[in-house]
């Protein structure tokens, strides 16, 4: 007797009471939801998987957002203004976009309460890549692990092979065999192994420091481990808020701030010495002889090596003699 007037349904001709004879009624128990929304329990309705019984007000069908819409058939369930398809956190009102892909919402909304947490860099790469690649005259066998499981394998003869594209982790390249020649016909030594991270080329191994036809396994490069190349010494995280300060767009993973020295600190605005080759931007450009703060190897002369440039330095050989006193300031 969903209306309580005292008829069972199966007698009463309007079950709601709501005026509409239940044959012209599409919501004959008065919930808000339609017949065929809600199905019945000898007839599946729409709101598949959703539950309701259009016989009862006291069943109705999931609606997380409360508009009336079963959750199945609407199309923004929680009901944030954001459509499920372009909704990053569809069962949560709190929040909908998640730049990164990392399961954190870029924001939230003030005063939501939710079980997320903001993300504090809305545009971290979901996972850089290493790549690995052989570049050598000599035979070469080299494998790859991470956690001490081999990912993958790079042979040569007189050729090249690669990359090997590993998605995270810390590396290690492993030498199985190398034989023939450090250089070629005499040149400068060649390029062993190439490594980049995230795109960017963050090591060049050599075969050997001689240019000679000696073979390389008679000098530093023989079968066993190379090197070792850690994930956190080659990704700087930006936050939002350093992405904001040095100027680049938080959301926009090709628009990073420019950090010399992979410090983590954007050149001029947080970092004060870009190249970090011990003299600041400042002093670089005081010092009188033109250096670059972007080049760790065009430094001011130091002749004392007291970390003050003779540009700037009363004593630039440090004999304690000032250099205007001194016979021999050098």
């Amino acid at each position: 007797d969903v209306d309580g007037d005292g008829w069972g349904n199966n007698a009463d001709y309007d079950d709601d009471g709501d005026g509409i004879a239940d044959p012209d009624d599409d919501d004959d128990d008065g919930d808000g939801y339609s017949d065929a929304d809600e199905g019945d329990p000898d007839n599946a309705g729409n709101c598949v998987g959703d539950g309701g019984n259009s016989l009862t007000q006291t069943i109705t069908p999931d609606d997380m957002d409360g508009d009336l819409i079963c959750d199945y058939l609407d199309t923004d369930r929680d009901g944030d203004g954001t459509d499920n398809t372009g909704d990053a956190f569809e069962d949560d009102a709190c929040a909908d976009t998640d730049t990164d892909g990392d399961g954190m919402p870029d924001s939230i909304v003030a005063g939501c309460t939710t079980t997320l947490t903001e993300d504090s860099d809305d545009d971290a790469a979901a996972g850089a890549a290493w790549s690995i690649s052989t570049s050598s005259y000599s035979t070469l066998d080299v494998e790859i692990y991470v956690g001490g499981v081999l990912q993958c394998t790079l042979s040569t003869y007189y050729d090249t092979d690669g990359p090997c594209e590993i998605s995270s982790g810390d590396i290690e390249v492993y030498v199985d065999y190398c034989s023939w020649y450090c250089g070629y016909y005499g040149d400068s030594t060649d390029t062993f192994i190439s490594v980049s991270y995230g795109g960017s080329l963050v090591e060049t191994l050599t075969q050997c420091s001689y240019s000679t036809y000696s073979s390389c396994n008679w000098y530093w490069l023989y079968p066993g481990t190379l090197t070792t190349l850690l994930e956190s010494s080659y990704a700087v995280v930006w936050s939002d808020a350093s992405e904001t300060e040095c100027g680049t767009d938080p959301v926009d993973s090709s628009d990073t701030p420019t950090d010399t020295d992979g410090d983590g600190l954007c050149d001029d605005i947080q970092d004060s010495d870009n190249d970090n080759d011990g003299f600041s931007n400042a002093d670089e450009a005081d010092c009188g002889e033109s250096n670059s703060n972007t080049s760790d190897a065009d430094y001011p002369t130091d002749t004392d090596a007291d970390g003050v440039c003779d540009g700037l330095d009363d004593d630039d050989d440090g004999d304690g003699t000032v250099d205007t006193d001194d016979a021999f300031p050098l």
